[in-house]
């Protein structure tokens, strides 16, 4: 093998070890961990809701009109997600899920993309973290999404 070969080789190992070891740093997970904190919160407003009048709300409108706590809520009743989505909010049967589509606003996608999810069964509260919902960041956001200028410099790509 000529010099070429085993520095490529070199670097695209300590790029793949970078990406191992940083890819579910809390820097570069801001937003989903802030989209989650959001969903807890419409969660236990949800949850107050449904133990003051025995059924959970239709809409977030009527979410809105409950019974304090919930007078914390502004007129824009659920305001959008970290990526200027609208939350969906799904009442099912005797139940509910909210949802945030994730960064690219459709259902389904990984890493970034993946859908965060509560629903009256989430066991989810004021500890709540990201790394228990979402998926990492695939290596082709790695690469392409994340500030990771400085990290590619050192590997030499």
């Amino acid at each position: 093998m000529d010099c070429t070969a085993i520095g490529l080789a070199m670097a695209l190992t300590a790029y793949l070890c970078a990406y191992y070891n940083f890819r579910d740093s809390d820097n570069y997970h801001r937003d989903q961990d802030y989209a989650l904190r959001q969903l807890a919160e419409w969660k236990k407003a949800i949850d107050v809701y449904h133990q003051k009048n025995g059924k959970y709300p239709r809409d977030a409108d009527e979410l809105k009109q409950g019974p304090p706590p919930l007078s914390w809520m502004d007129d824009r009743a659920f305001p959008p997600d970290p990526w200027d989505h609208p939350y969906q909010y799904l009442p099912k049967g005797n139940g509910y899920a909210i949802l945030s589509w994730g960064r690219d606003g459709k259902s389904g996608g990984e890493g970034f993309d993946h859908d965060l999810a509560v629903t009256d069964r989430s066991q989810i509260g004021d500890g709540v973290s990201w790394r228990q919902s979402v998926d990492v960041p695939t290596l082709r956001q790695f690469t392409t999404d994340y500030p990771t200028h400085g990290m590619r410099l050192p590997c030499g790509l």
